[in-house]
């Protein structure tokens, strides 16, 4: 649904220049993002699918801003021109606004918070590897922000809690090595090493982008 509402949109809206980038994302989060990510604060991804969330944001951002593979751009550089987070700081930051919303519940009256804290009684997990549930998921995220300790307590003051996740989940993005994008006057060719470009046979002048 998410590939269908993209191709809609290629010929009206992605390939027209006159549409500014900002207003093309802003179509891209509205209509896309949220077909997409749906109910994903309640998913226990695996590595695998969340590697098919990023390439799925990856190609769709670079054919809004007209870049082909033969480009040589990092997916990091993306992103940034972009101004678009990583699908794995969208789905952390959806998740434990998610569990903090369902920690503030009354557990006297609501049912997700039963389930998200219940256990079977007289019932065990197996012994060996077992699949990651979604309070494990949650309770790593929070491990590696660094908010796993009084968190049940912050997670009370509702807009504090949002932007706490916002900041700290920004913070915690791992960008790749940064690199200046390098592009070609003449052809547009965008670079994001400087050894592609010295090897270019353009023979216009390439200039660094601001």
């Amino acid at each position: 649904m998410a590939l269908a509402a993209f191709q809609t949109l290629k010929t009206s809206l992605w390939k027209r220049k006159e549409v500014s980038l900002l207003t093309k994302m802003k179509v891209f989060r509205a209509i896309v993002l949220s077909r997409l990510l749906y109910g994903a604060e309640s998913w226990a991804l695996s590595a695998k699918d969340l590697q098919r969330l990023e390439a799925f944001q990856t190609l769709c951002l670079r054919r809004i801003l007209r870049l082909s593979w033969m480009s040589y751009v990092r997916n990091s550089i993306v992103r940034e021109r972009c101004q678009q987070p990583s699908m794995e700081a969208l789905l952390r930051q959806r998740r434990l606004r998610w569990l903090g919303h369902v920690q503030r519940m009354d557990i006297s009256d609501r049912l997700p918070k039963q389930l998200l804290w219940g256990r079977l009684a007289g019932t065990g997990r197996k012994q060996g590897g077992q699949k990651k549930r979604w309070v494990d998921v949650c309770m790593q995220d929070l491990k590696e922000l660094g908010m796993r300790g009084k968190w049940k307590d912050h997670c009370l003051h509702r807009k504090e809690w949002a932007s706490q996740i916002k900041a700290k989940v920004c913070l915690s993005r791992k960008e790749l090595q940064s690199s200046v994008a390098i592009e070609c006057s003449n052809c547009r060719r965008v670079f994001s090493r400087e050894g592609d470009s010295k090897r270019h046979r353009c023979d216009s002048i390439v200039r660094k982008l601001q």
